[in-house]
């Protein structure tokens, strides 16, 4: 069995003990970060978004109603998930709301608790959605949710629960524990939670980890803690990859720098094994003394790079047999801490400070909403249509007008490379989707 966090006996003596909290119209996100003032907002910097409306579904054979009353119980569904697995699901629907404000955490929670005898809304969605995921999607012995909860809690609960999407995330979702390996470097690294593990960096080497599943189309979400301080010639990774010559891989490299000096987000995408189509962002906070969280979301259409939900670089799919995209190998979710001082800190100018080793980077909830590869049929099955595939939803085939807002935001503001704009390194023969659109 899944180990989600909470014991199977507490969730039902919980839920059968209390009700659900009355009348939730609000789902606020909580983040760890400070809030920065005059700064963009993102989840590490405003604490407040709003998920996409959950659709009415109809429930016992009635059809739904599309008034007022009807809308008002679909918002009174309430919703709780750590924010990463919100990331995962919501990576491209999320809508910021800089005028709300709430203290630190690492739970998405419906805020208006009525009654205050009532459960915490936070305790009892955690609750039942561990519930459901444990019986229905892991499975016991062919016992239902129906059979536990009852059927009246269960309608309540139907339109959020029985979205394709929340459930296909949980299909992929465990503990980083128990969905990943150290593929290089075991020594030199320690699971040290449930949902986290540190990666330590020595002269002898480094240390990396790697998904158990591989995966094509989908989101995929960890939360980093960089090495503080003098980090000059470490790079610390998330990545996909699959392996082989002509392998597919897109990366979040992050190059240390020395103290006082922030970090580069180094990002590049590699399709039948071209690669050279790196982008470089400075960094806008602090990444080390808090966890941020980073997002891979990839689709038949796109990949998209995006920073505490805020996109920073789109690579399109132009099905032009001269632009390679990954669209047919499988990859895997991987991180990692290495040294590459010949290169990642200005060039080479300064040289990692072994006196300081072991140098330390920390990941938590590694979160993928994403398709399974079984074989090659993997690559019909994982870009069709269908409910469980959402990130081939139209919805998703390109960046809404406030993402593109935020993407040009941070690219006017922060990009310091760009290989499009890098004509001498190629001659002035510039690969070709530099001229087409991105976005």
């Amino acid at each position: 069995m899944v180990s989600w966090g909470m014991l199977k006996k507490y969730n039902r003596e919980f839920i059968l003990k209390h009700k659900l909290p009355e009348q939730i119209p609000l789902i606020s996100f909580q983040s760890e970060a400070h809030i920065g003032q005059g700064a963009l907002a993102t989840l590490t910097q405003v604490s407040h978004v709003e998920l996409p409306w959950l659709p009415l579904l109809t429930c016992a054979g009635e059809a739904s109603k599309e008034d007022d009353s009807s809308i008002w119980l679909a918002r009174r569904v309430p919703v709780v998930m750590p924010i990463s697995a919100a990331m995962a699901i919501c990576a491209l629907h999320l809508l910021l709301r800089p005028d709300k404000k709430l203290d630190h955490g690492r739970m998405v929670h419906s805020s208006w608790k009525k009654n205050p005898n009532e459960p915490d809304a936070c305790e009892m969605c955690e609750a039942i959605l561990t519930l459901l995921v444990e019986l229905e999607i892991v499975g016991e012995g062919g016992s239902s949710a129906t059979d536990v909860m009852g059927n009246s809690l269960r309608a309540s609960l139907i339109s959020l629960f029985i979205s394709a999407v929340v459930f296909d995330y949980c299909l992929v979702d465990a503990a980083l524990s128990d969905s990943v390996y150290f593929y290089w470097g075991a020594q030199r690294g320690k699971i040290t939670g449930w949902d986290d593990c540190e990666l330590m960096l020595f002269k002898q080497g480094g240390s990396g980890i790697a998904s158990k599943a591989s995966f094509l189309y989908g989101s995929f979400s960890m939360e980093i803690k960089l090495v503080p301080g003098n980090s000059a010639g470490t790079v610390t990774t998330f990545y996909l990859s699959s392996f082989g010559e002509r392998h597919d891989e897109i990366d979040f490299e992050f190059l240390g720098n020395v103290e006082g000096q922030g970090y580069i987000i180094h990002t590049n995408i590699f399709a039948q094994g071209v690669g050279k189509r790196e982008q470089q962002f400075r960094v806008w906070f602090d990444p080390t003394t808090h966890f941020h969280n980073y997002t891979i979301f990839w689709n038949p259409y796109a990949v998209v790079w995006l920073v505490d939900g805020l996109p920073i670089r789109v690579f399109r799919n132009h099905h032009d047999p001269q632009i390679n995209f990954p669209d047919s190998q499988a990859m895997k979710a991987l991180a990692s801490i290495w040294n590459a001082d010949q290169w990642a800190t200005q060039g080479g100018r300064f040289k990692t400070d072994w006196r300081l080793a072991p140098l330390k980077a920390r990941f938590q909830n590694l979160k993928t909403s994403a398709c399974f590869w079984t074989g090659p049929d993997s690559v019909r099955r994982c870009a069709s249509r269908s409910p469980n595939n959402w990130w081939a939803e139209p919805t998703y085939f390109k960046l809404s007008d406030s993402q593109m807002g935020q993407m040009s935001w941070a690219r006017k503001n922060f990009m310091i490379y760009d290989y499009c704009r890098d004509f001498k390194r190629f001659n002035w023969k510039m690969p070709k989707e530099c001229t087409l659109p991105q976005n």
